[in-house]
């Protein structure tokens, strides 16, 4: 196996790593939120300026697309693979970063 190539499996397998955390993350704070916050009471966090409270969207994106979410998924799945298929030449530790951050968002 060449060097380049092995510092390319390292840094997919770091992309692969930062994803699988910002899932995590994303995963433990949604549960945090419906076990902690209700949908009538805000809780302060900076007042006036922030607030928390629990609100559910029933569609995609700021409740836009409600009853057509699979297309969102196809777009979605789309971008991975495209993330997965791209990533495999990886050759910079800020592109590992930054693409790792956008797969597990």
């Amino acid at each position: 196996m060449m060097r380049s190539e092995r510092g390319s499996r390292r840094l997919y397998g770091v992309m692969l790593t930062l994803a699988a955390v910002v899932v995590l993350l994303d995963q433990l704070t949604k549960l945090w939120a419906v076990s902690a916050l209700s949908e009538t009471e805000r809780v302060p966090v900076i007042p006036p300026l922030i607030h928390f409270r629990l609100l559910h969207n029933p569609g995609a994106a700021f409740s836009l697309g409600t009853g057509v979410t699979w297309v969102f998924t196809l777009v979605a799945a789309g971008a991975v693979g495209g993330i997965l298929y791209t990533a495999r030449r990886l050759a910079s530790p800020g592109w590992a970063i930054v693409l790792g951050a956008l797969l597990g968002g």
